[in-house]
């Protein structure tokens, strides 16, 4: 892939951030086989590094690498549920980490029980905040293999609370908690409820590396 103008690539990579990407980028869409989701870059409040270094040990096992301090918050363009049953989970399974990778550069896609259905938050061996600022845009790619269903209901729930707000599971903690008694119960939380309802669901495919195949990878809990 070639840089694109308005790009910014990671690490000197030729895989760029575009920030241009304009109504494409709003979907979610095949890109090489798997689930490419398109996101921006949103800062936080500065509570993950905290958290997740209270489980440095537990996350160091699962990934077989040392990770930058903190997350990248990156706030997605649409719902998306990432599937528990292909996590590795830490922190008693309150906690989840998924296998991506994020415009070429290898990264760990992290989220908690209750996470908004918009939110994913990135984690890196390096330090992905010295090329990637606020409201640039970026595009994770997943295995089609850890994503999972969301229910019309759910689907509705969520854009009743977050559209057009999705910003605020950063920027107004009082809005979030208010608010997350109904999106659990509703099911619009990364935890999963099935409730009596069809299924909205996301296909694609997308070539093994890493440890994306959708094998259990023996080292994982």
């Amino acid at each position: 892939m070639q840089s694109q103008p308005g790009a910014t690539s990671i690490g000197g990579m030729n895989d760029p951030i575009d920030t241009h990407l304009g109504a494409f980028a709003r979907e979610t869409v095949s890109c090489r086989g798997g689930v490419a989701i398109s996101g921006y870059v949103r800062g936080g409040r500065g509570k993950a590094s905290a958290e997740l270094a209270a489980h440095r040990q537990e996350i160091e096992t699962i990934t077989g690498e040392t990770l930058f301090p903190g997350s990248l918050n990156v706030i997605l363009d649409r719902p998306v549920r990432f599937k528990q049953s292909e996590a590795a989970l830490f922190d008693n399974g309150f906690r989840m980490l998924w296998p991506a990778e994020m415009n070429g550069v290898a990264v760990w896609v992290y989220r908690w029980r209750h996470t908004a259905l918009h939110v994913a938050e990135i984690l890196s061996s390096r330090k992905l905040r010295d090329v990637l600022k606020n409201d640039n845009k970026v595009i994770v790619n997943i295995d089609e293999c850890h994503i999972d269903d969301i229910y019309w209901t759910q689907g509705l729930a969520w854009h009743m609370i977050w559209a057009g707000r999705r910003h605020w599971c950063y920027t107004s903690d009082r809005y979030y908690f208010e608010t997350l008694g109904f999106c659990r119960a509703m099911g619009a939380t990364q935890e999963r409820k099935t409730p009596h309802a069809p299924v909205v669901s996301i296909q694609a495919g997308y070539p093994d590396q890493r440890s994306m195949r959708c094998e259990r990878n023996p080292t994982l809990p």
